[in-house]
């Protein structure tokens, strides 16, 4: 059997995997994605022309390359949530970071990813029940690494703009904007990895021992 094919918000989750001229068809034929900036092009494309939808699908394409640190974490979420309908709830997630009482809100810009990324782990521990062990403990504390120093760049951008001043005075993109691409990339399918043999490892562990030595048997 083949691999099924990703959906809209898989394709936009990972990196390079949503491609105008292949996908456009993706944005009237599935639901919403989690993000207003983005929901907001698959609602015009349900009432368009083809070649309307092909010129949306290029925009989504360029709205995902200007998403924040944050935004981008909030589609990470849902794509876990939405390969388990029992994990991680997105806006539940968001809804906890937005809770936090930070009052510079710079220092809530540069917290929030943080606060969103443990409140996925959080849900995905309870959901397998199960801790992490050693090794698991320290691959969390370096994708946390990455989380931080995504924020930070994050902040920078956020202070200097998309645009800055280049040389000769022309305006030109910020040069931090392709490292935040593709450090968000990286570090979303990390995340998903993690999730993934997390949840293995937790339905490897409620197996029936009879089985699991028959398996082990069958594989060795």
């Amino acid at each position: 059997m083949g691999r099924p094919r990703l959906s809209l918000l898989e394709r936009c989750c990972r990196a390079k995997a949503f491609r105008p001229h292949q996908h456009w068809a993706l944005l009237a034929s599935e639901p919403d994605l989690p993000l207003p900036v983005l929901a907001e092009l698959q609602r015009k494309a349900r009432g368009a022309s083809e070649e309307q939808q092909r010129e949306l699908a290029r925009e989504l394409k360029r709205r995902l390359s200007e998403l924040s640190a944050a935004e981008r974490t909030q589609l990470y979420a849902a794509g876990v949530d939405a390969e388990d309908p029992g994990g991680a709830d997105a806006e539940q997630c968001q809804a906890s970071a937005d809770t936090e009482d930070l009052a510079d809100p710079e220092e809530k810009a540069r917290g929030s990813l943080t606060v969103l990324v443990e409140a996925v782990l959080a849900e995905l521990l309870a959901e397998v029940n199960c801790e992490l062990t050693a090794s698991e403990v320290i691959e969390w504390e370096l994708l946390m690494c990455r989380v931080k120093r995504l924020e930070a760049i994050d902040l920078e951008i956020r202070r200097d703009g998309l645009t800055v001043a280049g040389s000769r005075g022309q305006r030109r993109e910020h040069p931090l904007l392709p490292h935040e691409i593709e450090l968000s990339s990286v570090l979303a399918e990390e995340l998903r990895e993690f999730a993934s043999r997390l949840r293995r490892r937790a339905h490897w562990a409620s197996m029936p021992e009879d089985l699991r030595a028959r398996f082990e048997a069958s594989h060795s």
